[in-house]
């Protein structure tokens, strides 16, 4: 299993990146008594004078990790840090498999390839998972959880299991602001709730807010709780134009709203537009939004009002890529704007109707 940098985080990842990496294992057998189990590589990208269509394979076999601790027939985590378990790294380019005195990610980094390239600016062609050809035939094991932490704190996990997105996690909406300002309603059905009937607060989701102008730009982004049959509204003008990353913002934007459950985000702190992610995207959000458009009656004389147009957010099918970059832009946004502007205001108890000019 293959997958690349920018299929992760939207943008080139080098191995100077790359800050952590951990994923899971389940098998019947300590490594002790079957050292065979699914194992990292990472390709980076072809250099000059290379005549491969990778620069350097970069391997790491959980059996020689560092403080190894595992049990069988169990979960078991392999991670570039931490107390047990340590991942040890080397390069099987020119036929080394590994060995039980190779150095931890961050020493083997900070050297040179086989090449005689730095492995810190080598660009990651791919993030791989495998069984090895060599010695799979039998093997039967379990893999889960890869996450993948870059030093300026961006992350990405991938599960083994099909990408399901809640159908409704992921709504988007125009707004125009030619005739007025609009705004954004939000509730939350109660999809997420435990059943608690004292208390539903574990039900807890974020509207996680962008927007757009319409050269694809995000202009800013923030993110508010809604509590199950919660009621919040946004005003277009007040509260997301007005903290606009530039000045003079367009009169039209696109405003996409992702929903994740609060007590999965953030480690259950406040809603963060930056740490949506696969793992915490939520169900039973809804949005709706009102625009005011200019409407022309015909007589004498041609009398032109503004009428108010209310409809739901468009549901919208969602990509890693996609989910990657909304919570990478805002990143951007806010290192941008200093953490003043780019920053939209947080919902306001109840819902708002448009406001006309």
């Amino acid at each position: 299993m293959y997958f690349t940098p920018e299929s992760l985080f939207g943008h080139a990842v080098t191995l100077g990146d790359i800050a952590s990496i951990s994923y899971w294992t389940n098998k019947n057998a300590t490594h002790t008594a079957d050292p065979r189990d699914w194992f990292l590589v990472i390709y980076t990208k072809p250099y000059p004078g290379n005549p491969r269509w990778y620069g350097a394979r970069i391997g790491s076999e959980p059996y020689f990790s560092m403080n190894l601790s595992e049990t069988p027939n169990a979960w078991n985590q392999w991670s570039t840090g931490g107390p047990s378990n340590t991942l040890r790294f080397f390069e099987s380019t020119n036929g080394y498999f590994g060995a039980y005195n190779d150095p931890g990610f961050a020493t083997f980094v900070s050297g040179n390839s086989l090449d005689n390239v730095p492995y810190a600016g080598q660009q990651i062609l791919y993030f791989s998972i495998q069984t090895g050809s060599a010695w799979a035939a039998g093997f039967t094991g379990k893999v889960d959880g890869l996450q993948i932490k870059l030093k300026n704190n961006t992350q990405s996990a991938v599960n083994f299991e099909p990408f399901l997105v809640p159908a409704d996690a992921f709504q988007l909406k125009y707004f125009n602001t030619n005739y007025g300002s609009g705004n954004i309603i939000l509730s939350n059905a109660g999809t997420m709730s435990t059943g608690q009937v004292s208390d539903d607060s574990a039900g807890t989701i974020c509207a996680n807010i962008y927007s757009f102008d319409p050269n694809e730009e995000m202009q800013a982004c923030c993110s508010c709780p809604v509590t199950p049959n919660g009621l919040s509204s946004m005003n277009i003008t007040e509260d997301i134009l007005a903290q606009n990353l530039i000045a003079n913002p367009s009169s039209a934007i696109t405003v996409k709203v992702l929903f994740t459950l609060k007590s999965a985000q953030n480690s259950g702190g406040p809603c963060d537009p930056t740490k949506a992610t696969v793992s915490n995207l939520a169900g039973g959000g809804i949005a709706w939004g009102t625009n005011l458009r200019s409407v022309t009656f015909q007589g004498s004389p041609v009398t032109s009002v503004s009428a108010v147009t209310e409809t739901t957010f468009s549901r919208a099918e969602l990509s890693t890529a996609e989910l990657s970059k909304l919570a990478t832009y805002c990143q951007y946004v806010k290192i941008l704007g200093s953490n003043v502007t780019g920053i939209c205001k947080s919902c306001q108890s109840g819902a708002r109707g448009s406001i006309g000019q």
